[in-house]
């Protein structure tokens, strides 16, 4: 009833040649615009001010003011219903960039742009009496709040759509591709665990390579990523929660008695994932290494054992399932290269209450619970990888101690032996 009685009050006033535009009310039918040749409002997008493209090219409606004060000066239909045209068309405009500068947070900054404008008036017409930014009488308060109160319904039943979950097409064993077309792995466990708490269904687009489902985050045609880690490219636009894994990235290389290291890999071609966080780390710390972007980690594996590759970077969990998965030989794991990977979900940044209910869940699980899931997919020797040189270190501190042991126990034994004096 109520949103049928502010129609009906639109109407109303574009029936009596009120116009709303960003510079005030346009009164359509004074005298001073019976020659006025400009459009209702110059920026406007709806028919009646700019009219719309028809299929054989030619543009219909873009009425001008001039056009517009006849049909409602004499009381023609013509000058009502254009009038209302523009009157909704500008409402819903508004209310758009109200919804929108609610979401990022900036409504007072918008309030305040927008005041200004229409205190300056529609040109040509008196500017409408409007009280300074952050004196807004009650009636325009109440009239706000109640915008803001509608707004806010929309915005539930705008939550209540699917949410759009990315999943990446090969980064097992945390997401990938399953021969039937679906996805699994840690984090699909990860997401059915917590995703009870959403207030949305949510949407598995089809998989795609990270660098893609990035470039359509950026897009807003995603709402939801897994196994990311944060960076600050990637936080101008996404969100993330607290971390769900932590695991490190490894040099790969192919077997050697003496396997070499990224230090003295300057010049050599080396696979990282394109738009991977560890991309950027290593392109930084090690920038004389000829550095080739790959789709994905599997691509880089394959690309070594061919040769075209001298080493490939990958997070050591991810090596440990593609040479369980897809027969990976003749590789072996180098060093770890000093970055972390604490993998988390990520949102888009407009979407604050889907990071709660994300963060909410993670924090109920319980920790048997993250454990079975973790072991289900990553071994857990997998995690306690050590460099290579301490496992080497290891066992020659060992051997030492057996020879000094072996020493010891001959020494006495030839003391025992030697007859007394």
């Amino acid at each position: 009833m109520e949103k049928k009685r502010r129609r009906l009050k639109v109407l109303s006033r574009a029936s009596k040649g009120h116009l709303f535009t960003r510079d005030g009310d346009l009164k359509i039918r004074t005298a001073r615009h019976k020659a006025d040749a400009s459009p209702l409002e110059a920026k406007c997008s709806c028919t009646s001010c700019a009219g719309c493209t028809l299929p054989d090219g030619s543009v219909s409606g873009g009425f001008s003011r001039a056009c517009l004060h006849r049909p409602a000066r004499c009381g023609e239909m013509p000058g009502p219903m254009l009038a209302s045209t523009h009157n909704l068309h500008s409402c819903l405009d508004l209310m758009r960039e109200a919804s929108a500068a609610l979401d990022a947070g900036h409504l007072t900054c918008w309030v305040r742009q927008f005041e200004p404008g229409r205190a300056c008036g529609v040109r040509g017409s008196k500017a409408p009496h409007l009280p300074p930014a952050g004196s807004m009488p009650m009636k325009h308060l109440l009239t706000l709040i109640s915008l803001l109160l509608a707004l806010g319904i929309a915005g539930t039943a705008g939550a209540a759509r699917e949410i759009r979950f990315a999943p990446e097409k090969d980064y097992g064993p945390f997401v990938s591709e399953t021969a039937a077309g679906g996805v699994e792995g840690l984090s699909i466990d990860m997401l059915d665990a917590i995703k009870g708490g959403l207030d949305a269904p949510v949407l598995t687009l089809p998989a795609q390579p990270l660098a893609s489902i990035l470039e359509a985050a950026r897009r807003g045609e995603v709402d939801l990523i897994s196994s990311l880690r944060p960076t600050p490219e990637r936080s101008a636009y996404l969100a993330f929660t607290s971390p769900y894994v932590q695991v490190p990235a490894v040099l790969v290389v192919r077997q050697s008695l003496s396997p070499p290291r990224l230090g003295n890999l300057d010049g050599q071609k080396v696979a990282v994932g394109k738009g991977y966080a560890v991309e950027a780390f290593v392109r930084q710390h090690y920038p004389l290494v000829d550095w080739q972007a790959v789709p994905d980690d599997l691509t880089g594996l394959q690309g070594l054992m061919t040769g075209q590759y001298e080493a490939v970077v990958a997070d050591i969990a991810s090596v440990s399932h593609l040479l369980r998965q897809h027969q990976v030989k003749g590789v072996q794991v180098a060093q770890t290269i000093g970055f972390e990977y604490p993998l988390s979900f990520a949102y888009r940044k407009s979407l604050p209450q889907l990071g709660r209910q994300l963060e909410a869940g993670l924090q109920r699980l319980d920790p048997a619970t993250r454990r079975t899931i973790t072991d289900r997919w990553i071994d857990p020797e997998t995690l306690r990888f050590e460099d290579a040189r301490r496992t080497r270190l290891r066992w020659a501190g060992l051997v030492l101690a057996l020879l000094a042991a072996v020493s010891l126990v001959g020494a006495y034994l030839y003391q025992r032996s030697k007859p007394a004096r």
